[in-house]
């Protein structure tokens, strides 16, 4: 298209370039909270904040909601509960171990952001009966052991699978 009084002609960019700048919709970016390491050597405390996902541990963060100092005796945690539920109503997630630490100091609805510990202990100690002790492993048979001690015994294995009654 030609400009009528400047006689300047203006440029379309490429179909190619028209492809890839393809109006997306906006995505809000996933929203955590977390706990941020703050502290000296070997006194950890710790703040917690409200932050992007993507955005480094240690960096930017929203809002910061309270701390939890875990040196302390008792350990001391503070949190501004109306603005943790206020935050997950608005679809921040709450890592594990801070959804442990808000449920146990009372926030609700902690329990969907808890995994499972994957080695935990049954609850009925009786239900399952003890174990029994596994047979010692055959030297002649053990990974590692040479080849001529295999071949010098018969089919009945090494020195420690004959029966000795």
């Amino acid at each position: 298209m030609v400009w009528p009084k400047t006689g300047l002609q203006e440029r379309l960019p490429s179909p190619r370039i028209l492809a890839h700048t393809v109006a997306k919709p906006y995505q809000h970016p996933m929203l955590v909270i977390r706990l941020q390491r703050t502290g000296r050597t070997n006194l950890a405390t710790y703040r917690i904040v409200v932050a992007e996902k993507a955005r480094a541990v240690k960096g930017k963060f929203n809002e910061i909601l309270g701390h939890y100092l875990p040196q302390r005796d008792p350990k001391v945690l503070e949190v501004d509960k109306d603005r943790v539920q206020f935050w997950v109503s608005k679809g921040a997630i709450p890592s594990e171990t801070l959804a442990r630490l808000l449920k146990k100091s009372g926030v609700t609805g902690m329990e969907k952001y808890m995994g499972r510990y994957t080695k935990q202990k049954p609850k009925n100690p009786e239900a399952e009966a003890p174990a029994a002790a596994p047979a010692p492993a055959c030297r002649s048979t053990r990974r590692g052991s040479s080849r001529r001690i295999r071949r010098s015994f018969s089919k009945g294995g090494g020195p420690c699978c004959l029966n000795t009654s």
